[in-house]
This record gives structure tokens, sequence and C-alpha cells, in this order.
């Protein structure tokens, strides 16, 4: 009687465990969108020529930007300043500028 009460558990929870398994993986496949990869932006440079914009969620500004402290440039005013090369995103507070990043 013993054996065949250990049998009963020992089913129930691997059925147990194989139904919360399949919700897990369920829920991933549902809530998971197939997201387009979007470009990242390298040395000040947001690639977009190849993507494909029909349809597409909105393009991230991730990647790596020029960084001006305590200033707002436009392109040609960029060039003459120090500049900063900073992931994007990323707390400004985590710029350590003294020492190049």
């Amino acid at each position: 009687m013993k054996k065949n009460y250990l049998k009963i558990i020992t089913i129930i929870g691997i059925l147990l465990i194989c139904v919360v398994a399949m919700n897990i993986l369920a829920m991933n496949i549902i809530l998971v969108k197939d997201k387009a990869i979007s470009p990242k932006a390298v040395n000040g440079v947001l690639d977009l020529r190849n993507y494909e914009f029909n349809g597409a969620e909105p393009v991230e500004m991730n990647g790596e930007w020029e960084f001006v402290p305590n200033k707002l440039l436009d392109s040609p005013a960029l060039d003459e300043q120090k500049n900063y090369l900073v992931q994007v995103p990323s707390l400004w507070t985590d710029y350590d500028l003294l020492f190049n990043l």
C-alpha cells in the first residue's frame, strides 16, 4: 500500500512539473513578440539604410553617441568641441569624463 501511495505522489509531482513548464513556455511564446532587431549607433552614426520601416516599431537610439557635457550643439559646432563617445542608454551620472571613459 505504501508503494502505491509513493507512486501516485511521484506521478502527480511529475505531472505538476510538466504542467508548470508548459505554462511557462506558452507564456513566453505568447508574451514575447518577434521584435525587429534595431540597428545600433557606432561611433556616433546610426545607419538605417537597410532597416525595414514598414510596420516596425520605432527605432531605438541605442549605441555609441558623441557627448559634450553641458552643451547642446549642432553638427558643425560638435566637430570643434572636445567630445566623448558614450554608450546609450546609460545614466549620465555614470560618465567618467575625466578619464575619457
